[in-house]
């Protein structure tokens, strides 16, 4: 499979993006229906088709359900979310979301892109909360001033959100430079796995680790640290319905109609498509055995 290394380091490469990529935290002591979170996402789960958003939990809950366990420092992983995503969206409404707010702001890779959705009611109050963590937020995160609402309103106006949240330029198009996978940025990373997926059309978590390290390690295995990264980064994908897994979380597909965050000649990609269906066919014939998409 030369083939999928050289594509890879193909000087033709750049990254591409149609969506933005919004990590919303939140939640409320109140039943999780009535959050003024729940309801955002509802709102713009159906009227913003240029951002993609996603949960912690979410990502979180596919880590614990697929795969050997492994511990999850839930900071850390919230953490490589938020340096994945162009804005991280805080709705401080139960003390775990205040918890976030508090860990954010003090991340120098985080806290420029924070938006702080503060009851309106706290507004102006010399609290902790306004004098420490939002106060660093609005310091660095000039693009997203924090935004007050009434956190209980029955039919709050969600425009002033949508409004910020579109200030912010999406890099549409940009460089992408071949190199060993722990010097990949982290959003290359993530670009990466999701487009070994795309190209296999199925893949099982074993091959796609496999391919990894194959392509970004000169075909050695990933170490214990990388492998639990690309586990994460793949229910990050599966969070933000970019990937789905399929006969019983066995097998792993790109979701239909989502576009591939690398640019790569629709040609080129083809082709190779075609050779890895064939590869994988004379695998399942010489092992019978063996599942498709189990082996690269």
């Amino acid at each position: 499979m030369g083939e999928l290394v050289s594509l890879f380091q193909s000087k033709s490469i750049h990254t591409r993006r149609d969506r933005r990529l919004i990590f919303i935290c939140g939640g409320s002591v109140r039943p999780y229906g009535r959050s003024f979170r729940k309801r955002f996402l509802k709102y713009a789960r159906t009227s913003l088709h240029d951002v993609r958003l996603f949960l912690a939990e979410d990502a979180a809950r596919d880590v614990f359900a697929h795969g050997n366990p492994f511990f999850v420092n839930i900071a850390e992983f919230e953490t490589l979310i938020s340096e994945l995503a162009d804005c991280v969206v805080i709705i401080p409404e139960s003390p775990g979301s205040i918890a976030e707010l508090g860990y954010f702001s003090g991340h120098k890779s985080i806290r420029s892109k924070i938006l702080v959705v503060n009851d309106l009611q706290f507004q102006g109050e010399p609290s902790f909360l306004n004098l420490g963590p939002i106060e660093i937020a609005n310091h660095y995160s000039r693009d997203y001033p924090t935004l007050h609402f009434n956190l209980k309103q029955k039919d709050p106006n969600f425009r002033a959100i949508v409004s910020q949240l579109g200030r912010h330029p999406l890099e549409i198009r940009g460089p992408f430079e071949f190199k060993n996978y722990g010097q990949l940025p982290i959003r290359h990373r993530l670009f990466v796995i999701f487009e070994i997926i795309h190209l296999f059309g199925e893949i099982s978590y074993d091959a796609l680790e496999l391919a990894v390290g194959f392509v970004f390690l000169g075909g050695r295995y990933l170490g214990e640290k990388h492998k639990r990264e690309v586990r994460q980064l793949l229910s990050i994908l599966c969070a933000g319905q970019y990937v789905q897994r399929l006969d019983h979380g066995l097998l792993l597909s790109a979701v239909p109609e989502v576009k591939p965050f690398l640019d790569i000649n629709e040609y080129l990609r083809d082709a190779l498509r075609v050779k890895i269906s064939d590869f994988v066919q004379r695998v399942s014939v010489r092992d019978p055995a063996r599942r498709k998409g189990t082996s690269t």
